[in-house]
């Protein structure tokens, strides 16, 4: 079999069956409601933010303003984790306000930029954090969009982000 991670094709293969596996765990999350399974909820939500995180972000921005519609499909991991993300905010799963503000408090590191992977170069590092933030915060303008209640998680992530952001004078004199 083919080892994921040695050769650009093993990485390739490993995208695609990340990305087949998410859009099977969207479909699955569609059919079956997990309000009694609060613990799985939040290691779904969890493990699809770190995928986020991780997973190629070409095109991750369009799955977050595609939302609850049927989608032609995820075209790699981290837009087929914002697509399951999107999934889960339904009333059958649990309260879309309480889900919505789980959400927004494991995408804090990404908004701050405190996730970023060791990147070949620092640059590429950069423009890599900056897709992933840009991603990050289209999916969370296309959550308040389709729901309303969660308009207070999404006031307290700007809080958040406010107290927590650096400002760039402090950047500059370090």
């Amino acid at each position: 079999g083919k080892r994921a991670g040695g050769s650009g094709e093993g990485s390739a293969d490993c995208a695609a069956l990340c990305t087949e596996a998410l859009t099977n765990l969207q479909l699955f999350v569609q059919g079956f409601s997990m309000r009694e399974y609060g613990e799985m909820l939040s290691m779904m939500v969890e493990t699809c933010v770190e995928i986020t995180r991780v997973g190629s972000l070409a095109g991750a921005s369009k799955a977050a303003g595609r939302g609850r519609g049927r989608s032609a499909g995820a075209g790699n991991p981290a837009e087929a984790a914002y697509l399951v993300l999107c999934a889960l905010l339904d009333e059958r799963h649990a309260d879309i306000a309480q889900t919505a503000a789980l959400m927004m408090q494991r995408l804090m590191p990404t908004l701050l930029g405190v996730h970023v992977a060791t990147a070949s170069s620092k640059r590429a590092g950069n423009q890599e954090g900056q897709q992933r933030r840009a991603a990050a915060m289209q999916f969370v303008q296309a959550v308040y969009r389709q729901h309303a209640t969660t308009m207070s998680a999404v006031c307290a992530l700007v809080r958040q982000l406010c107290m927590r952001a650096q400002d760039k004078a402090d950047l500059r004199a370090a």
